[in-house]
């Protein structure tokens, strides 16, 4: 059997399609960015190398199409296809930009006219086999209609408004919030070593503004919408479109704002064009499948089957997707009875928990053997998931004095998905793998992957990556129907038996309760066993605030029964280290006089 390979790059992901001949889906990926002119050759290697892995290794490729962003230059052109002939030994390999997925997915048979608007942004036509191109010319000295221009052009107006007001509009309001600062100095330090993914993000904030009549956020939604407006125009005048023109509008950017998608058009409209507006139907990487058919079957169009962009995902198999017969009432009742079953329902957490004791303690020992060889904790989850993972990791540093890089969280999507959604983040399978190897994964770590259905892409590729590195592996799941039927083996399996949950398929609650208070045991008890309790209190607590310093006073008062005074000073004199104040303070008379007295 064969099989025929569509992968559409981007600056911010890769998608990818395997089908059969007839177009039939067999399975769908995501991976990370695929912009050809920003990746050199063993960085597309390592992509394609990543998208074959994901799909088997096996599978017999008759054909496969790349339409990549980027794609500017036959030099590039060429990179990607010698890249693609190293990784694949298929019988037609067929290199584009991602212009071209685009305009398939648009218009079925490659005719017409589309806008692109995402992390950059740019204008493609085709018209009775010639094609034209404006705009795309990168967000230095381009895409002055993209997110990245927005959201640039956003964080400009927001300081501009601060310097001159002393004080942040609500555009600066939503960029803070945006990215959990609390002022707009910050923004400095940030954008320094902020991707363009990441910058282009904040291109919702400006949108929001715009909603809540911030004038300056409606002018850079205005002069965003111009540009890409003189980009279409400049394709109809070069192909010579006559009558209403076929255009497409696609990308992130158009399907976060309605609203500008309208922009665009009042200002084609202005200059007295009509414009016959197609919808999106189409995935990029289903436009790379019509592409290639196309290119087989000399322009004839495959009109056979047009496949879901998504995989098919069997819920029945995830308990969190169950629905809780108890709860079936909850938007009926008042808010003290529905406090009341609620709190009822997590009362239950403690038993299943209980029925895990034994591998949640296993999980402590490779945890603690990891510590005490100087290896590190990583968490990898997406989602909620994901937010726990960098919670708990956060939290050591400053409970146990512990190296930030002791315990670490990594998140699918990273810093941005720690307070918004990351389209397709949790089904890139190589991004997780990517991550860790990024932070010098090595067989002395431990790998704790979390996810709540079992099942996440992000994290068995971390998995497997972690296995690679003979580091140990965990799997914590709220989801006992996976037991036994992981992807492989890991070192420690917990599927918690936490039930369906208060509001269906919302796994921020037990589900999260339950993930968080393991995550409690797994960080505390092997701190706890490498030395960093006392009986049961904090002595490598970083004091860093009054009431800790204040905590800290009176942990040396009661483990060494000196007085006040002298537990402040001697904390004082050892820069507030309880570790080294003890040890003085047991050297002391006062010690000594104190354990006599007891």
């Amino acid at each position: 059997m064969t099989f025929i390979l569509s992968v559409e790059g981007g600056g911010t992901k890769t998608s990818a399609l395997l089908t059969d001949d007839q177009g039939q889906l067999i399975s769908r990926l995501v991976f990370g960015p695929g912009n050809a002119s920003l990746l050199n050759e063993n960085q597309l290697l390592k992509l394609f190398k990543g998208i074959k892995e994901g799909f088997g290794s096996d599978k017999k490729i008759r054909a496969a199409g790349f339409c990549m962003a980027g794609v500017i230059n036959p030099s590039v052109k060429n990179k990607v296809l010698v890249a693609a002939q190293k990784t694949w030994k298929a019988e037609h390999l067929f290199v584009s930009h991602d212009l071209t997925s685009a305009l398939y997915a648009a218009h079925g048979d490659g005719e017409g006219v589309v806008a692109i608007s995402g992390t950059g942004s740019c204008v493609f036509g085709k018209r009775n086999g010639r094609e034209s191109k404006s705009g795309g010319w990168g967000h230095l000295i381009g895409d002055h209609g993209s997110g990245y221009f927005i959201a640039l052009s956003g964080l400009r107006t927001a300081i501009e408004v601060y310097d001159a007001e002393g004080e942040t509009d609500s555009l600066g309001g939503e960029l803070l919030r945006a990215l959990c600062m609390n002022d707009p100095r910050e923004f400095v330090a940030w954008i320094q070593s902020a991707e363009k993914n990441e910058v282009a993000a904040l291109c919702k904030c400006v949108f929001r503004a715009a909603a809540l009549k911030n004038k300056g956020a409606q002018g850079i939604m205005l002069s965003a919408a111009t540009h890409i407006a003189v980009d279409v125009l400049n394709i109809l005048k070069k192909l010579g479109f006559k009558g209403p023109v076929p255009l497409g509008l696609h990308g992130g950017v158009f399907d976060a704002s309605p609203e500008f998608k309208s922009f665009v058009l009042k200002e084609i409209v202005k200059k007295g064009v009509k414009v016959l507006l197609v919808p999106k139907t189409e995935s990029g990487e289903q436009g790379v499948l019509r592409w290639v058919f196309s290119q087989l079957h000399k322009r004839q169009v495959i009109t056979t089957h047009t496949p879901n962009p998504d995989p098919e995902i069997d819920l029945s198999v995830i308990s969190t997707e169950d629905r809780n017969p108890r709860t079936t009432e909850l938007s009926k009742l008042t808010p003290e009875k529905a406090v009341e079953l609620m709190l009822h329902e997590d009362a239950l957490l403690h038993k299943a928990l209980l029925e895990y004791k034994s591998e949640i303690a296993s999980a402590v020992r490779l945890i603690t053997r990891s510590f005490q060889k100087g290896g590190r904790l990583f968490y990898l989850g997406a989602g909620t998931s994901g937010r726990l993972g960098v919670l708990d990791a956060s939290e050591c540093p400053p409970t146990f004095s512990a190296d930030p890089a002791m315990v670490q969280g990594i998140i699918a999507g990273g810093t941005m998905a720690l307070h918004t959604g990351i389209e397709g983040a949790e089904d890139n399978v190589c991004a997780g793998a990517e991550a860790l190897r990024n932070r010098g994964l090595n067989a002395l770590d431990t790998v704790c992957g979390i996810a709540a259905s079992g099942r996440t892409p992000f994290v068995w590729g971390g998995l497997k990556e972690a296995r690679l590195a003979k580091a140990k592996t965990i799997i914590l799941s709220c989801n006992p129907k996976m037991a036994g039927k992981e992807p492989f083996k890991t070192d420690v399996a917990i599927h918690l038996k936490t039930g369906p949950e208060s509001l269906t398929g919302s796994t921020r609650l037990r589900a999260g309760t339950a993930t968080k208070m393991v995550l409690n045991l797994f960080t505390t008890l092997s701190m706890v066993q490498i030395g960093k309790a006392e009986s049961n209190y904090m002595i490598d607590l970083a004091p860093t605030n009054a009431k800790l310093r204040a905590r800290a006073t009176r942990l040396i008062m009661i483990l060494s029964g000196c007085d006040e005074s002298a537990a402040r000073d001697t904390l004082q004199r050892e820069g507030w280290n309880i570790r080294r104040a003890l040890v003085q303070l047991k050297k002391s008379n006062v010690f000594k006089a104190s354990k006599r007295r007891k």
